[in-house]
């Protein structure tokens, strides 16, 4: 061995590195892990967004939709409700109707052409939905919002006798039975629109009414409207409504014991009222406020 090169590090595949080259390869080997480390940082935030939003849209979903988007005919009706056992009823798994029949026409719910009478199984010669009432078969719902479609196809005539003031379209908040629930009225024949609590006793059906607020409006037939109504407990004891129609806010009420009775805190049942008007009505959407 030449005595020049004892001592030296010697590489067996190529040339000696120079203490430069060690550098260089080690900064640069350093860089690559510094990179690597800030795009998985990078690819963590984006996974924590995704799973966040992911949180928000689960949080903010729908409690209930009903599109009505299946083919044309009876949903339910007053028969199912009174005959729960028969086989030729037609039940429904998220309406229940108490009064009237349900059917869907063109992708949309419908009462039929109003009428008085006992329906038989299909509502085929008698809809009775000259008193509509439907209510969901959910009975959970307390601090929701519901939102629907409305179309006014008019407003029918009494059978006989007078037709009632409150003709026309109204929805159920925090139903506990016919006789305890908060009523809205959204579209009556006299343009009024109202919100009300029915309570047990009294000559209403069994229940008295108690005006929490009122104002004057229009009725609106022969075109698609916006509702909007909720019910929220305001922490203090009480419950607050509100009423939009085509997305403005047009009232507000806060029910703190009128008429000496408690506020209805608990949940419910959510549904809508007809009184002597044929209409239709779509995208029934209940969801937190």
């Amino acid at each position: 061995m030449d005595p020049t090169t004892r001592g030296a590090r010697v590489d067996r595949d190529g040339p000696m590195r120079s203490a430069d080259d060690l550098l260089a390869r080690r900064r640069l080997i350093l860089g690559g892990m510094a990179r690597l480390r800030v795009l998985g940082l990078a690819l963590l935030a984006v996974v924590v967004a995704i799973a966040a939003q992911q949180v928000v849209v689960w949080l903010h979903r729908p409690l209930l939709v009903d599109d009505f988007n299946r083919p044309d005919g009876l949903v339910t009706n007053e028969f199912a409700y009174f005959n729960p056992h028969d086989r030729a009823a037609v039940r429904s798994p998220i309406w229940i109707a108490t009064s009237g029949s349900l059917f869907v026409r063109d992708n949309a719910a419908w009462t039929g052409v109003p009428d008085r009478g006992v329906p038989g199984p299909r509502s085929a010669t008698r809809t009775d939905s000259s008193v509509f009432r439907i209510v969901t078969r959910r009975a959970n719902f307390q601090n929701v919002t519901v939102s629907f479609s409305l179309l006014i196809r008019r407003f029918m005539p009494a059978s006989s006798g007078p037709t009632p003031g409150w003709q026309g379209v109204h929805v159920f908040l925090r139903y506990q039975s016919p006789d305890l629930l908060y009523v809205v009225s959204v579209d009556r024949v006299d343009g009024v629109i109202v919100m009300k609590k029915k309570v047990p006793g009294g000559s209403s059906g069994g229940g008295t009414y108690y005006t929490l607020v009122k104002a004057q409006g229009s009725a609106v037939s022969g075109r698609w409207e916006h509702v909007r109504v909720s019910a929220v407990n305001d922490g203090e004891g009480g419950v607050r409504l509100l009423l939009w129609l085509n997305g403005r806010l047009r009232l507000q009420a806060v029910d703190n014991g009128i008429g000496d009775t408690a506020p209805i805190t608990q949940p419910g049942r959510v549904g809508i009222r007809g009184d002597y008007t044929e209409f239709m009505f779509d995208d029934f959407t209940v969801a937190k406020p």
